[in-house]
């Protein structure tokens, strides 16, 4: 039984790719900046509670101000995340695709352009934020976006099955 996907990749699916093969969604950075951060605000808020148990109004200010200055620190780490994900995709135009699984392997049609791609060639699927991205050999990928497929389109869950069925793996980070 061939697989029939017929969609459109929107600038959404391009964006959870770059996200996906940057690891974005929590790099080890990001991770070390809100590790500092969740410390200063325990620290903070235990400094915070003895001052106003102590009723020591200039140290409890101090310690709002410290509180208050540390959270603005996360805010660039986050608009540097929604904008690198903007800047990727603000140049990639929506496109339709028709995408085929069958015992050959892949087959592609967007803009009149067939590619064909057999099993031997397909290296691994991921699914991430519902879209699912089929890595190819060649560093290229298949996008399958989250978004509604259109009418006469089998689901995404039906396509991940075929690809379990021809023994692709799961879960390469690259996602070329």
């Amino acid at each position: 039984m061939a697989v029939k996907l017929d969609y459109t990749i929107t600038k959404n699916a391009y964006g959870a790719r770059f996200e996906y093969q940057n690891d974005l969604s929590l790099t080890k950075g990001a991770r070390e900046v809100i590790t500092s951060f969740l410390s200063w605000i325990l620290l903070c808020s235990l400094a915070l509670y003895t001052s106003v148990l102590a009723e020591k109004p200039l140290f409890t200010f101090l310690f709002i101000i410290l509180l208050a200055l540390n959270s603005a620190r996360l805010i660039p780490l986050l608009k540097f995340r929604s904008r690198s994900i903007s800047n990727s995709v603000k140049n990639l135009k929506e496109k339709d695709v028709v995408l085929y699984l069958n015992e050959e392997g892949l087959t592609e049609e967007t803009n009149g352009i067939i590619s064909k791609v057999p099993w031997t060639s397909v290296i691994s699927y991921v699914l991430f934020k519902g879209n699912l991205f089929v890595e190819l050999a060649g560093d290229l990928c298949a996008i399958v976006p989250s978004g509604p497929l259109k009418e006469g389109s089998n689901t995404i869950e039906e396509a991940v099955q075929y690809l379990k069925t021809n023994n692709v793996q799961t879960g390469n980070k690259n996602v070329a």
